[in-house]
C-alpha cells in the first residue's frame, strides 16, 4: 500500500511518522522508515516513497486528479506477508489515521486500486483483505 498526500511535504510527514509511531531509522542519504507496532515483532514497515516516475502515465494522471494536484509526498506500507490479515488491517488502520490528517489516497498495490478516506471508512480494505485471506479472520 501507498499513501500519496498533496497537502504535506516529505520532511512534515517523517516529522508526524516519528510522533506516531517512535522515531525512524534514518539512513545516510536521509530517508527513513518505521515499524507497526514499533516495539516487539513488527507487521508493517513503512517507508518514504519518492519515486513517481515509476507510475505509467495514466496512472499517475489518475493519481494527480484523485488528490487535485501533484503528490507532495508518499509513504508505502509494506505488509510483512507472514502476518497476513493483520499486517493488512494495521496498515490500513494507520494509512486511515494519515488520510484523517493530511487528506490523499491510498494506493492498495495488490489491486491497483485508489481508496479514499471515505472508501477506507466503509470498509473497503476489510473487503480487500477477505479476498486476500478467504480464511482468516485475523
Amino acid at each position: 500500500m501507498i499513501a500519496h498526500f498533496a497537502t504535506v511535504g516529505r520532511d512534515a510527514l517523517a516529522d508526524r511518522l516519528d510522533t506516531l509511531t517512535g522515531r525512524g531509522m534514518r539512513t545516510p542519504s536521509g530517508s527513513a522508515n518505521w515499524q507497526l507496532p514499533s516495539q516487539g515483532e513488527y507487521f508493517v514497515l513503512l517507508y518514504e516513497y519518492s519515486d513517481h516516475s515509476e507510475f505509467e502515465p495514466e496512472e499517475f494522471r489518475r493519481l494527480c486528479t484523485l488528490l487535485g494536484g501533484q503528490p507532495t509526498s508518499a509513504v508505502c506500507l509494506e505488509l510483512r506477508r507472514s502476518k497476513g490479515r493483520a499486517a493488512h488491517e494495521m496498515a490500513a488502520n494507520f494509512a486511515t489515521v494519515l488520510l484523517r490528517e493530511f487528506g490523499g489516497v491510498l494506493q492498495d498495490t495488490s489491486g491497483e486500486e485508489f481508496w479514499s478516506l471515505t472508501d477506507l471508512e466503509s470498509g473497503v480494505a476489510e473487503m480487500a483483505a477477505s479476498e486476500l485471506w478467504p480464511d482468516s479472520r485475523s
